[in-house]
């Protein structure tokens, strides 16, 4: 059920749980719910033979590699587009669809990144990818509604030198220039329609330059790709990937403790990575990243950058941590990670004392996505801001009513969000920047938007500033970084987890199974 209206209606209050005695039950309950749901059947109770099986918990509404903002649509198009690099688990710039690391020349008040393109590089029609398909990007982003446009607007032009080399002409010197085709943002074919018709490419691009094809689409079930045998780095050892869509982490485990599923991607299920680890024979695999789980304020409706605070400070975020999240997740002081450079612990001091307003005078809606972990820590804030006297009706969605609706149009008054980056720092999700997407608080405070556009350019200290000013504004709460566990069957080999935006497919053409 979609809401109608620019709120979504209050359900009626049961009872609140104190926090403490939410803990309690927590601890106590297990590793599942009691009343587990029973497991839909594969067709075939096992994976046919040429086929991998891989269980996802998200289906997104499309497919399209531009205007789509969920991470499942990301995850997705991994396998199926190129890229200029390819983000590593351990935060580095892998050389993919580029034949050598590019040269950064300074060109007076510009730059130029020369660039290129792999001579075997081709699209699944068989046409080669040329510096045209990099210009014919660079335009569909400015031009096709793109959820993430961030830095295109730096780009001043795409320069062929030969159809396989060319430049990327920057104003001035900016740093995060790697991330404009890759982290998430693909390279696409331009010979298959202008730039404004890839806003109705939802059910995929026409055609594809990764290890994989997309073979097809069952709505509500997966989604089958297949590899491509004329792949320039030689096509996979699987011949075929069926990725399930199984929202349920109980019910992912049952599929995988029945041998009906190969690979079981990273859920956001309660004791995951132990759970997973009692079922998957042939191992798992555990990365900890630029993944932060947060709450998000959104600043049009929580105006009072008091009550912001007060409700930052209710939250004891190390509490939740050591009792529910013990082994599964890190401490997270900042919205970057410590890994990524110009990282600062701005939110260290929220959580130490908290202060109580007025009863009864702040009513809030909380969304967060319809599963087992964020259910969990949705119901801990709510008990949480129980100390701070405020009132937080809970409103659990679908993730296509999440990432489609809620959060882009900011359809919420705080919301638990989880948000994957690359290596650049990135704080664009939480200001509202020129030339960069929708943020997600809404926040245009003119000093932080001059301070995160300094950091954009490469100033530490500005990005460090920045973060600063977010703390202080309240407008985000960083609350954990989950540890991003993938499992795997006896006979596959390969997976990893990527705890970064490249996500658990992003190295689908080194899987094997026997």
């Amino acid at each position: 059920m979609r809401w109608a209206g620019t709120m979504p209606p209050r359900f009626p209050r049961s009872r609140r749980w104190l926090a403490a005695g939410f803990l309690v039950m927590v601890a106590g309950a297990g590793a599942c719910p009691a009343d587990e749901p029973r497991p839909p059947s594969p067709p075939d109770p096992l994976s046919p033979p040429g086929t991998v099986r891989v269980v996802y918990p998200d289906e997104p509404a499309t497919l399209n590699p531009v205007t789509e903002p969920s991470p499942a649509a990301l995850d997705l198009l991994r396998p199926l587009l190129p890229s200029f690099f390819r983000i590593t688990p351990d935060l580095g710039y892998e050389l993919s669809l580029l034949a050598e690391d590019p040269e950064v020349v300074p060109a007076g008040d510009r730059t130029e990144v020369r660039f290129r393109i792999r001579e075997d590089a081709a699209w699944s029609d068989g046409m080669p990818v040329t510096v045209q398909d990099v210009a014919f990007t660079w335009r569909a982003m400015t031009e096709a509604d793109a959820w993430n446009p961030t830095g295109f607007d730096r780009l001043l032009d795409v320069v062929e030198d030969e159809p396989k080399s060319g430049r990327l002409v920057l104003d001035g010197e900016w740093p995060g220039w790697r991330d404009l085709f890759s982290a998430g943002r693909f390279v696409l074919p331009s010979h298959v329609g202008d730039p404004a018709s890839v806003a109705r490419w939802n059910l995929g691009p026409p055609v594809t330059a990764g290890p994989y094809r997309l073979e097809g689409w069952t709505r509500g079930r997966s989604v089958a790709l297949v590899a491509d045998p004329t792949h320039w780095a030689g096509p996979p050892a699987v011949e075929r990937l069926e990725v399930l869509f199984v929202p349920d982490p109980t019910t992912a485990l049952q599929l995988m403790d029945r041998g009906q599923v190969d690979v079981v991607t990273p859920m956001a299920g309660y004791s995951w990575g132990r759970r997973l680890a009692e079922v998957a024979d042939g191992g798992t695999s555990t990365a900890t990243g630029p993944d932060v789980v947060c709450l998000a304020f959104n600043v049009a409706s929580v105006a009072d950058v008091d009550l912001r605070r007060r409700i930052a400070h209710a939250i004891d975020r190390a509490r939740f941590l050591e009792v529910v999240l013990a082994g599964e997740a890190e401490p997270v002081d900042g919205v970057l990670a410590p890994e990524q450079p110009g990282a600062e612990a701005a939110w260290a001091g929220y959580g130490t004392s908290p202060s109580a307003g007025e009863p009864g005078t702040d009513e809030l809606d909380l969304v967060h996505q319809r599963t087992e972990l964020p259910d969990l820590v949705a119901r801990y804030v709510q008990a949480e801001l129980e100390r701070a006297t405020v009132d937080a009706d809970l409103v659990a969605l679908e993730p296509d009513e999440l990432y489609g609706s809620f959060l882009p149009a900011r359809r919420f008054d705080l919301a638990v969000v989880e948000v994957r980056t690359g290596p650049s720092p990135d704080l664009w999700r939480w200001i509202e920047m020129p030339g960069a997407g929708p943020s997600l608080t809404g926040l245009s405070d003119p000093e932080v938007v001059d301070l995160a556009v300094r950091a954009a350019d490469g100033s530490e200290e500005a990005l460090r500033k920045a973060q600063v000013r977010l703390a202080d504004l309240a407008v985000v709460l960083p609350l954990y970084r989950p540890r991003v566990t993938m499992g795997w069957r006896a006979g596959i080999s390969g997976p990893a987890a990527n705890p970064t935006v490249e996500g658990p497919l992003w190295n689908v053409e080194a899987w094997a199974a026997s």
